[in-house]
């Protein structure tokens, strides 16, 4: 970690500093602030774990949202499909190579039982979606009859 000063085009570093943890790049959306930032080395264990599970319930909240409108879509479009079980995989991906020497154990199961279960609960609803448009297309109709039983 480099503390550097820049002054008529030429940088000078202050203060240079190495410590382990985990590397965020944050955005510099403000222009009020004169410090431009790079980079981020938080070492803290429960602040990483805090902004790991915020930045994936982010995630999870937007996968949501796009599962929800996939679902309650009336037309028979495969197209958005694929694109979301690729993007529980990539998820779950990251989770495993970026996240696991970071999190605890018990918020990284806790994160891929989420994931796993996202997954199954998208494609049986799907699949119960497909069953339920090629029913209403076909023609038939479920015609309860009542009498009397013996």
């Amino acid at each position: 970690m480099d503390y550097s000063l820049k002054r008529k085009n030429k940088y000078k570093v202050l203060y240079s500093y190495e410590e382990k943890g985990f590397i965020v790049t944050p955005l510099n959306s403000s222009s009020k602030y004169k410090i431009s930032v790079s980079k981020i080395t938080l070492i803290d264990k429960d602040l990483i774990n805090y902004y790991i599970v915020k930045s994936i319930n982010k995630k999870f909240d937007k996968l949501f949202k796009r599962m929800y409108e996939v679902l309650t879509n009336e037309e028979d479009d495969d197209t958005d499909t694929p694109l979301i079980l690729d993007e529980i995989a990539k998820l779950k991906s990251v989770v495993i190579t970026k996240y696991k020497d970071y999190v605890s154990e018990k918020t990284y199961k806790e994160i891929l039982k989420k994931l796993l279960i996202a997954e199954e609960e998208f494609k049986n609803n799907y699949n119960q979606k497909l069953y339920y448009l090629a029913t209403k297309d076909s023609g038939y109709e479920y015609e309860e009859s009542k009498g009397k039983s013996r």
